[in-house]
């Protein structure tokens, strides 16, 4: 177990710097909102991921669209990460354990078999996303 945890602790070391290796996803000062307005870049935004390796902070450009009054993060499409702080891949396992299981069963399973610590709550609301 403390050999796994050290290589997961190593695999998400070298993620995160794979994710910010991109700057941000900074596409200018501007861009399209999706709606055909420009939304203008306001600042970069930190936000931490929870990995099946492990947790990642990312550094992400934040555009806002003032007639839409809706903010863009194009790393968060890019990566499928929107409006969730986790992978895709912890999305399926927190999916898969919140599916076949009690959600606490699941949980535990999920921290003893891959060592990704989440609440029950966070399965709940994956498992009813991915269906």
């Amino acid at each position: 177990m403390a050999i796994r945890a050290a290589w997961h602790r190593i695999g998400g070391h070298w993620l995160e710097k794979l994710l910010k290796a991109d700057g941000g996803a900074y596409q200018g000062t501007r861009l399209r909102c999706g709606q055909g307005h420009w939304a203008r870049f306001v600042e970069y935004r930190k936000k931490r991921w929870v990995t099946v390796l492990s947790p990642v902070e990312v550094r992400r450009a934040y555009y806002h669209c003032p007639p839409c009054g809706e903010g863009i993060i194009p790393k968060d499409r890019e990566l499928d990460m929107v409006a969730t702080g986790f992978s895709p891949g912890a999305r399926r396992r927190m999916g898969q354990g919140g599916g076949r299981e009690p959600l606490d069963d699941g949980r535990m399973d999920l921290e003893v078999l891959a060592d990704l610590r989440v609440s029950t709550q966070a399965i709940e609301r994956v498992a009813e996303a991915v269906g």
